[in-house]
Protein backbone atom coordinates (compact mmCIF):
# COMPACT_ATOMS: atom_id res chain seq x y z
CA UNK A 1 0.00 0.00 0.00
CA UNK A 2 1.59 3.30 -0.82
CA UNK A 3 0.58 7.07 -0.15
CA UNK A 4 -0.12 8.94 -3.38
CA UNK A 5 -1.32 12.11 -1.57
CA UNK A 6 -2.91 13.05 1.62
CA UNK A 7 -5.89 10.22 2.10
CA UNK A 8 -4.88 8.52 -1.84
CA UNK A 9 -3.92 5.36 -1.61
CA UNK A 10 -3.27 2.38 -4.09
CA UNK A 11 -3.20 -1.23 -3.82
CA UNK A 12 -1.58 -3.77 -6.51
CA UNK A 13 -3.71 -6.44 -7.24
CA UNK A 14 -3.04 -9.82 -7.07
CA UNK A 15 -3.44 -9.23 -11.04
CA UNK A 16 -0.50 -6.58 -10.86
CA UNK A 17 -3.22 -3.99 -11.68
CA UNK A 18 -3.18 -0.85 -9.15
CA UNK A 19 -6.34 0.21 -7.68
CA UNK A 20 -6.50 3.81 -6.04
CA UNK A 21 -8.62 4.24 -3.11
CA UNK A 22 -9.82 7.94 -0.88
CA UNK A 23 -10.27 7.25 2.77
CA UNK A 24 -12.28 9.99 4.23
CA UNK A 25 -14.52 10.14 7.89
CA UNK A 26 -12.50 8.23 10.83
CA UNK A 27 -8.74 8.52 10.93
CA UNK A 28 -8.31 5.69 13.22
CA UNK A 29 -10.65 3.05 13.22
CA UNK A 30 -11.60 0.86 16.08
CA UNK A 31 -13.95 -2.30 16.75
CA UNK A 32 -16.82 -0.10 16.88
CA UNK A 33 -16.43 1.64 13.45
CA UNK A 34 -18.35 0.25 10.96
CA UNK A 35 -16.91 0.80 7.15
CA UNK A 36 -18.10 1.79 4.16
CA UNK A 37 -17.08 1.25 0.69
CA UNK A 38 -18.39 4.25 -1.94
CA UNK A 39 -18.83 3.11 -5.60
CA UNK A 40 -18.77 6.55 -7.54
CA UNK A 41 -20.99 7.66 -10.56
CA UNK A 42 -20.44 7.81 -14.06
CA UNK A 43 -17.99 9.97 -15.21
CA UNK A 44 -17.20 9.96 -11.63
CA UNK A 45 -14.04 9.11 -9.74
CA UNK A 46 -12.96 8.17 -5.82
CA UNK A 47 -12.87 12.03 -5.25
CA UNK A 48 -16.81 11.51 -5.59
CA UNK A 49 -17.08 11.03 -1.54
CA UNK A 50 -15.66 14.37 -0.43
CA UNK A 51 -18.98 15.37 0.06
CA UNK A 52 -19.73 13.07 2.94
CA UNK A 53 -16.76 14.07 4.94
CA UNK A 54 -18.77 16.42 6.98
CA UNK A 55 -21.02 14.05 7.96
CA UNK A 56 -19.45 10.35 8.52
CA UNK A 57 -17.75 11.30 11.67
CA UNK A 58 -21.03 11.89 13.38
CA UNK A 59 -22.17 8.17 12.52
CA UNK A 60 -18.82 6.86 13.46
CA UNK A 61 -18.32 5.77 9.73
CA UNK A 62 -15.26 5.23 7.29
CA UNK A 63 -15.48 5.75 3.97
CA UNK A 64 -13.62 4.49 1.47
CA UNK A 65 -13.92 5.29 -1.88
CA UNK A 66 -12.43 3.21 -5.21
CA UNK A 67 -11.39 4.51 -8.55
CA UNK A 68 -12.86 2.10 -10.63
CA UNK A 69 -10.76 0.59 -13.50
CA UNK A 70 -9.63 3.54 -16.03
CA UNK A 71 -10.98 6.01 -13.97
CA UNK A 72 -8.69 8.37 -11.45
CA UNK A 73 -6.19 6.73 -10.80
CA UNK A 74 -6.55 2.91 -11.16
CA UNK A 75 -4.99 0.76 -13.82
CA UNK A 76 -7.79 -0.40 -16.52
CA UNK A 77 -9.00 -3.33 -17.42
CA UNK A 78 -9.73 -4.17 -20.80
CA UNK A 79 -13.42 -6.31 -21.17
CA UNK A 80 -14.12 -5.75 -17.84
CA UNK A 81 -18.16 -6.77 -16.75
CA UNK A 82 -20.06 -5.67 -13.75
CA UNK A 83 -19.03 -9.03 -11.80
CA UNK A 84 -15.50 -8.66 -12.22
CA UNK A 85 -15.82 -5.78 -9.77
CA UNK A 86 -16.76 -7.77 -6.52
CA UNK A 87 -13.46 -9.55 -6.44
CA UNK A 88 -11.37 -6.29 -7.08
CA UNK A 89 -13.49 -5.44 -4.00
CA UNK A 90 -13.05 -8.17 -2.31
CA UNK A 91 -9.17 -8.25 -2.12
CA UNK A 92 -8.92 -4.56 -0.72
CA UNK A 93 -11.16 -5.42 1.86
CA UNK A 94 -8.54 -8.61 2.30
CA UNK A 95 -5.68 -6.10 2.53
CA UNK A 96 -7.22 -3.67 4.85
CA UNK A 97 -8.01 -6.55 7.35
CA UNK A 98 -11.86 -5.87 6.74
CA UNK A 99 -14.43 -9.11 7.01
CA UNK A 100 -17.82 -7.19 7.02
CA UNK A 101 -18.62 -4.07 4.97
CA UNK A 102 -21.36 -1.63 4.17
CA UNK A 103 -22.00 -0.48 0.62
CA UNK A 104 -22.80 3.00 -0.84
CA UNK A 105 -23.08 3.27 -4.83
CA UNK A 106 -24.43 6.64 -6.26
CA UNK A 107 -25.95 6.42 -9.78
CA UNK A 108 -23.45 4.73 -11.89
CA UNK A 109 -22.14 2.98 -8.80
CA UNK A 110 -25.41 1.38 -7.89
CA UNK A 111 -24.87 -1.94 -10.39
CA UNK A 112 -21.57 -2.69 -8.69
CA UNK A 113 -23.02 -2.76 -5.37
CA UNK A 114 -26.07 -5.38 -6.57
CA UNK A 115 -22.94 -7.39 -8.48
CA UNK A 116 -21.64 -7.74 -5.13
CA UNK A 117 -24.56 -8.61 -3.84
CA UNK A 118 -24.37 -10.95 -6.00
CA UNK A 119 -20.45 -12.54 -6.05
CA UNK A 120 -19.86 -12.04 -2.23
CA UNK A 121 -23.25 -11.47 -0.13
CA UNK A 122 -21.69 -12.84 2.81
CA UNK A 123 -19.43 -10.13 4.23
CA UNK A 124 -21.97 -7.54 3.32
CA UNK A 125 -23.57 -5.82 5.76
CA UNK A 126 -25.75 -3.63 4.60
CA UNK A 127 -25.96 -1.28 1.48
CA UNK A 128 -27.53 1.23 0.02
CA UNK A 129 -27.84 2.54 -3.47
CA UNK A 130 -28.68 6.22 -4.59
CA UNK A 131 -30.30 7.56 -7.83
CA UNK A 132 -29.01 4.39 -9.27
CA UNK A 133 -29.06 3.35 -12.76
CA UNK A 134 -30.87 0.01 -14.16
CA UNK A 135 -30.97 -2.36 -16.37
CA UNK A 136 -32.95 -1.23 -20.01
CA UNK A 137 -35.82 -4.28 -19.05
CA UNK A 138 -37.11 -2.26 -16.79
CA UNK A 139 -38.42 0.52 -19.41
CA UNK A 140 -36.78 3.77 -20.12
CA UNK A 141 -39.80 5.81 -20.42
CA UNK A 142 -39.15 8.85 -19.48
CA UNK A 143 -35.48 9.12 -19.67
CA UNK A 144 -33.55 12.02 -20.52
CA UNK A 145 -33.16 11.76 -24.61
CA UNK A 146 -29.62 13.00 -24.28
CA UNK A 147 -28.71 9.60 -21.30
CA UNK A 148 -31.10 7.08 -23.54
CA UNK A 149 -28.64 8.14 -26.77
CA UNK A 150 -25.35 7.66 -25.04
CA UNK A 151 -26.03 4.30 -22.82
CA UNK A 152 -27.94 2.60 -25.98
CA UNK A 153 -25.00 3.80 -28.37
CA UNK A 154 -22.47 2.73 -25.64
CA UNK A 155 -24.10 -0.82 -25.84
CA UNK A 156 -22.77 -1.20 -28.97
CA UNK A 157 -19.18 -2.06 -29.00
CA UNK A 158 -17.90 -0.89 -32.28
CA UNK A 159 -19.65 2.46 -31.20
CA UNK A 160 -18.27 2.84 -28.15
CA UNK A 161 -14.83 5.16 -29.98
CA UNK A 162 -18.00 7.67 -30.89
CA UNK A 163 -19.25 7.97 -27.44
CA UNK A 164 -15.56 8.69 -26.49
CA UNK A 165 -15.17 11.19 -28.79
CA UNK A 166 -18.41 13.05 -28.06
CA UNK A 167 -17.56 12.75 -24.18
CA UNK A 168 -14.49 14.17 -25.00
CA UNK A 169 -16.16 17.12 -26.89
CA UNK A 170 -18.57 17.75 -24.14
CA UNK A 171 -15.98 18.12 -21.39
CA UNK A 172 -13.16 15.02 -21.70
CA UNK A 173 -10.26 17.25 -23.17
CA UNK A 174 -11.48 19.56 -21.17
CA UNK A 175 -10.63 18.03 -18.52
CA UNK A 176 -7.29 16.90 -18.87
CA UNK A 177 -6.41 20.73 -19.96
CA UNK A 178 -4.19 22.37 -17.30
CA UNK A 179 -3.76 25.66 -18.73
CA UNK A 180 -7.35 27.18 -18.59
CA UNK A 181 -8.96 25.15 -16.05
CA UNK A 182 -12.02 27.30 -15.82
CA UNK A 183 -12.77 26.09 -19.32
CA UNK A 184 -13.82 22.96 -17.74
CA UNK A 185 -15.68 24.83 -15.09
CA UNK A 186 -17.90 27.04 -17.40
CA UNK A 187 -18.56 23.43 -19.37
CA UNK A 188 -19.52 21.32 -16.62
CA UNK A 189 -21.75 24.22 -15.25
CA UNK A 190 -22.96 24.46 -18.97
CA UNK A 191 -23.85 20.99 -19.40
CA UNK A 192 -25.33 20.84 -15.91
CA UNK A 193 -27.59 23.82 -16.50
CA UNK A 194 -28.97 22.59 -19.47
CA UNK A 195 -33.26 22.68 -19.36
CA UNK A 196 -33.92 19.49 -19.73
CA UNK A 197 -32.48 18.63 -16.70
CA UNK A 198 -34.28 19.36 -12.96
CA UNK A 199 -33.40 22.80 -11.43
CA UNK A 200 -33.14 21.25 -8.34
CA UNK A 201 -29.67 20.29 -9.60
CA UNK A 202 -28.51 23.48 -11.08
CA UNK A 203 -29.48 25.37 -7.71
CA UNK A 204 -27.36 22.81 -5.51
CA UNK A 205 -24.38 23.44 -7.23
CA UNK A 206 -24.57 27.08 -6.36
CA UNK A 207 -23.02 25.86 -3.25
CA UNK A 208 -19.18 26.65 -3.64
CA UNK A 209 -18.00 23.77 -1.99
CA UNK A 210 -20.34 21.05 -3.50
CA UNK A 211 -19.39 22.61 -6.92
CA UNK A 212 -15.63 22.43 -6.23
CA UNK A 213 -16.24 18.77 -4.89
CA UNK A 214 -18.67 17.70 -7.72
CA UNK A 215 -16.10 19.14 -10.62
CA UNK A 216 -12.56 17.77 -9.05
CA UNK A 217 -14.81 14.20 -8.57
CA UNK A 218 -15.70 14.81 -12.47
CA UNK A 219 -12.43 16.06 -13.94
CA UNK A 220 -10.09 12.95 -11.94
CA UNK A 221 -12.95 10.75 -13.63
CA UNK A 222 -11.06 11.62 -17.16
CA UNK A 223 -7.94 11.75 -16.10
CA UNK A 224 -6.87 8.82 -18.83
CA UNK A 225 -9.03 9.04 -21.21
CA UNK A 226 -12.87 9.11 -21.79
CA UNK A 227 -13.11 5.58 -23.39
CA UNK A 228 -13.25 3.84 -20.22
CA UNK A 229 -16.70 5.88 -19.43
CA UNK A 230 -17.81 5.12 -22.69
CA UNK A 231 -16.96 1.33 -21.99
CA UNK A 232 -18.73 1.53 -18.33
CA UNK A 233 -21.56 2.68 -20.04
CA UNK A 234 -22.21 -0.06 -22.28
CA UNK A 235 -22.29 -2.12 -18.95
CA UNK A 236 -25.45 -0.75 -18.01
CA UNK A 237 -27.96 -1.93 -20.59
CA UNK A 238 -27.39 -5.89 -19.31
CA UNK A 239 -26.04 -6.84 -16.07
CA UNK A 240 -25.40 -10.16 -16.98
CA UNK A 241 -27.54 -11.19 -13.74
CA UNK A 242 -31.08 -10.84 -12.78
CA UNK A 243 -31.98 -8.54 -9.59
CA UNK A 244 -34.45 -11.08 -8.99
CA UNK A 245 -31.55 -13.46 -8.45
CA UNK A 246 -30.33 -11.98 -5.61
CA UNK A 247 -30.86 -13.31 -2.19
CA UNK A 248 -29.43 -10.57 0.57
CA UNK A 249 -29.96 -11.21 4.05
CA UNK A 250 -28.95 -7.49 5.23
CA UNK A 251 -30.49 -4.59 4.79
CA UNK A 252 -30.98 -2.74 0.97
CA UNK A 253 -31.76 0.80 0.93
CA UNK A 254 -32.62 2.52 -2.82
CA UNK A 255 -32.78 6.18 -2.29
CA UNK A 256 -34.71 7.90 -5.99
CA UNK A 257 -35.34 11.36 -6.73
CA UNK A 258 -38.95 11.62 -7.88
CA UNK A 259 -37.55 14.67 -10.35
CA UNK A 260 -35.05 12.12 -11.90
CA UNK A 261 -35.22 12.23 -15.36
CA UNK A 262 -31.97 10.30 -15.99
CA UNK A 263 -32.96 7.54 -14.60
CA UNK A 264 -36.77 8.14 -14.28
CA UNK A 265 -38.64 7.11 -11.04
CA UNK A 266 -40.36 4.44 -12.32
CA UNK A 267 -37.52 2.42 -13.15
CA UNK A 268 -36.69 2.53 -9.44
CA UNK A 269 -39.69 1.51 -8.15
CA UNK A 270 -39.71 -1.64 -10.76
CA UNK A 271 -36.28 -2.98 -9.64
CA UNK A 272 -37.55 -2.47 -6.17
CA UNK A 273 -40.56 -4.64 -7.18
CA UNK A 274 -38.10 -7.35 -7.90
CA UNK A 275 -36.54 -7.41 -4.53
CA UNK A 276 -39.17 -7.90 -2.06
CA UNK A 277 -37.01 -7.12 0.70
CA UNK A 278 -35.61 -4.41 -0.08
CA UNK A 279 -36.59 -0.98 1.10
CA UNK A 280 -37.81 2.46 -1.46
CA UNK A 281 -37.50 5.85 -0.69
CA UNK A 282 -38.56 8.22 -3.26
CA UNK A 283 -37.61 11.68 -2.11
CA UNK A 284 -39.52 14.60 -3.30
CA UNK A 285 -38.36 17.73 -4.93
CA UNK A 286 -34.97 16.61 -5.58
CA UNK A 287 -33.25 14.67 -8.73
CA UNK A 288 -29.77 13.48 -9.56
CA UNK A 289 -27.22 15.85 -7.78
CA UNK A 290 -30.02 16.86 -5.11
CA UNK A 291 -30.66 13.93 -3.73
CA UNK A 292 -27.35 13.04 -2.37
CA UNK A 293 -26.46 17.21 -1.72
CA UNK A 294 -29.69 17.08 0.41
CA UNK A 295 -30.10 14.02 2.35
CA UNK A 296 -26.35 12.32 2.26
CA UNK A 297 -26.33 12.42 6.17
CA UNK A 298 -29.71 10.92 5.96
CA UNK A 299 -28.59 8.30 3.79
CA UNK A 300 -25.27 7.17 5.73
CA UNK A 301 -26.67 7.04 9.08
CA UNK A 302 -29.74 4.57 7.79
CA UNK A 303 -26.77 2.96 6.23
CA UNK A 304 -25.26 2.09 9.71
CA UNK A 305 -28.22 2.40 11.47
CA UNK A 306 -28.41 5.41 13.42
CA UNK A 307 -31.36 7.62 14.14
CA UNK A 308 -31.78 11.07 12.74
CA UNK A 309 -34.71 12.88 13.20
CA UNK A 310 -33.96 15.36 10.19
CA UNK A 311 -34.90 15.37 6.86
CA UNK A 312 -38.41 14.85 5.24
CA UNK A 313 -39.03 11.54 3.02
CA UNK A 314 -41.41 9.81 1.41
CA UNK A 315 -40.57 6.16 2.39
CA UNK A 316 -41.91 3.05 0.55
CA UNK A 317 -41.33 -0.54 1.89
CA UNK A 318 -41.77 -3.01 -0.64
CA UNK A 319 -43.62 -5.91 0.07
Amino acid sequence: MTPSKSNTFTLVLSDGRTLAYETYGVCHPNQSTSTAFYFHGLPGSRLEAAAAASHVTRVNLRIISIDRPGFGLSTPRPGRILLDWPKDVAELADHLGLEKFHLLGVSGGGPYVFACLKEIPERIINAAVVCSAWPFDLGTAGMRWATWFLLKTASVSWLQGVVAFLLDWEMGDLARETEHPERFVDAFMKAMSAPDRPAADAEVLQDEVLRAQVIAATREAFRQSSIHSAWEAGLYDDWKFQLSDLDFKGRLEIWHGRLHVNVPVAMAEKAAARMPWATLHLVEDVAHLSLPARYLREILSSLVGVQTSSAAVCMSNVD
